[in-house]
């Protein structure tokens, strides 16, 4: 299991940016799902979301709890459960898209990994 934490590179990127890409844990060799996942940033909480995709497969989409700039979403009620019964294969590609852009502040997204 291994949490990592992904940043927009600049508040209201484009709808569609991968926040993966190019992220050394994009694909892994083994099997593995996100357990949690946590998204915090932009001006008010709920006004921004990301988009999660297996490969092609979509997972869901999670919007923003806490607002601010580099708020780094450890407290427990900034992290979700992601409710879905699949995982990815390996060297799958894990995909963390912008749905719903974020104003004013960047976006922190905190992931639970865990290989099976």
């Amino acid at each position: 299991m291994s949490n990592i934490t992904i940043k927009e590179a600049a508040a209201a990127s484009a709808v569609g940016t991968n926040l993966m890409a190019g992220h050394r844990l994009q694909t892994a060799p083994r099997p593995r799902f996100v357990r949690r996942i946590g998204v915090t940033g932009s001006a008010a909480a709920g006004d921004a979301a990301v988009d999660m995709f297996y490969g092609n497969v979509y997972i869901g989409t999670f919007y923003n709890t806490t607002l601010g700039a580099n708020i780094i979403p450890l407290d427990a009620k900034d992290m979700v459960q992601v409710s879905s019964n699949v995982g990815m294969e390996p060297n799958e590609p894990l995909h963390i898209l912008i749905a719903k852009v974020s104003t004013t502040n960047i976006l922190a997204v905190t992931l639970e990994l865990v290989e099976l």
